[in-house]
């Protein structure tokens, strides 16, 4: 992933809040080379309230990427496993057939 905007938002002074964006573009490693799995943009606006402080707005910031990563991990929870990543080389542990082929699988990121 990449973020793509990180930015606060000032355009109301009542309003203020803290904007983080994110694209992601998954792909799986199958026999065929590399199939496109999941490409989506997250965002988070998240509203800083009455403290508009640099510390508040961080913390917002921070709050943001939060939310999108429980984003990312459910539309990844929902995405078929297939059958053909049995061909991928072992994975963490030496097990087969992780989707990422050796890769940190996207449940295990904390």
């Amino acid at each position: 992933g990449k973020i793509t905007a990180l930015y606060r938002d000032q355009r109301n002074a009542s309003a203020v809040s803290a904007v983080v964006t994110m694209a992601l573009n998954l792909d799986r490693l199958n026999k065929e080379g590399f199939t496109p799995v999941l490409s989506k943009t997250y965002s988070a606006h998240i509203p800083l309230g009455r403290d508009t402080s640099p510390r508040a707005y961080i913390q917002a910031l921070n709050h943001g990427l939060a939310d999108i990563k429980k984003e990312i991990l459910a539309d990844f929870q929902n995405l078929p496993t297939p059958a053909d990543t049995q061909s991928c080389h072992p994975g963490p542990g030496g097990k087969t057939g992780s989707n990422f082929c050796g890769e940190r699988h996207p449940r295990d990121i904390g």
